[in-house]
């Protein structure tokens, strides 16, 4: 075995992996001789019924994310329960309005402290995270309406803060409407806030990159989580809910999603919330290799894809 290869458990495997051996002979599998790169969930359920460990090659696919990062989460069905609010409107729009603007800078500036510092593993105080989504959160509260009509008129050229600040406001607005009481409201927030914190672990060039992605650069994409969970788990000031949500924020109902390809019940509720705003953000922003999306169309391809992602 190269030092490149590594011991694995069929269970531990994710999509971008590949695989060089098996616990058994090559023949009689689905599979071609000379090893393979994990492209979707169903092959990895399709090893699981022929072996129970595999070896894999980090230097042709990516390396497992930590188990300490994913194992002490835990996940299951979870509901919103009986305590929940009703926020009534506080401001009307003009009212607000000045409210948000102000709620709008102060987030830039707070975000982008705390973005940085994370990037390069440097510790947060509680004190700043809240610093960063409260004037959020307060807005929205108060009245969504106002936040929203900012934000269709704001552009901005860093689409990584943009993404950061506008998902964190969203699922704030989600967490109103159902009703989550303030303290989840902020949790809530902070995950949509360094979700993508990852991110910054990659080139830009291949962030911008406007050609199809190769599945060697999608695997280091798709690696954006564990690389979130890494720089994240350093900082005892985030919390193992916000870790979570972030974990499996990009996991979808049907299976289809990374890193683990959970399904259903198994995603966490508030983490399913929170890859739902995602990717209605992720749709609605212009990038170098697509057009935004109008708001009303990445609503329609929510629903059509509903039966996948919810």
């Amino acid at each position: 075995m190269s030092v490149s290869e590594r011991r694995v458990r069929v269970t531990d495997l994710q999509v971008g992996m590949y695989v060089s051996q098996l616990d058994r002979p090559w023949d009689g599998t689905p599979f071609p001789l000379q090893g393979f790169r994990i492209d979707h969930p169903n092959e990895i359920e399709s090893l699981a019924r022929i072996c129970r460990e595999v070896t894999i090659d980090t230097e042709l696919g990516r390396a497992p994310v930590e188990r300490t990062a994913l194992q002490k989460l835990g996940y299951g069905e979870q509901r919103l329960g009986d305590q929940t609010e009703h926020y009534p409107l506080v401001h009307d729009m003009a009212s607000e309005l000045p409210l948000a603007a102000a709620a709008m800078e102060e987030v830039w500036i707070q975000a982008g402290r705390v973005l940085e510092r994370l990037a390069t593993g440097v510790a947060v105080h509680p004190e700043e995270l809240q610093a960063a989504v409260s004037p959020v959160v307060a807005s929205v509260i108060r009245n969504p309406d106002a936040w929203f009509w900012l934000s269709a008129l704001r552009r901005h050229d860093n689409y990584a803060y943009e993404h950061a600040i506008n998902v964190c406001a969203l699922v704030a607005v989600f967490g109103r409407h159902l009703g989550l009481p303030r303290e989840r409201l902020q949790r809530l927030a902070l995950a949509g806030m360094l979700q993508d914190v990852g991110m910054t672990a990659l080139p830009n060039d291949l962030l911008q990159q406007s050609t199809p992605l190769n599945a060697d650069q999608r695997a280091r994409v798709l690696g954006h989580v564990a690389a979130s969970l890494d720089l994240l788990g350093r900082q005892t000031s985030i919390g193992e809910d916000v870790l979570e949500m972030i974990a499996h924020h990009h996991e979808r109902h049907d299976g289809s999603g990374y890193p683990q390809g959970l399904r259903g019940n198994a995603i966490p509720l508030l983490a399913r919330m929170l890859g739902l705003v995602d990717s209605y953000h992720a749709m609605c922003s212009e990038r170098p290799w697509r057009a935004g999306h109008s708001a009303h169309d990445a609503l329609q391809s929510l629903y059509r894809e509903s039966d996948r992602l919810v």
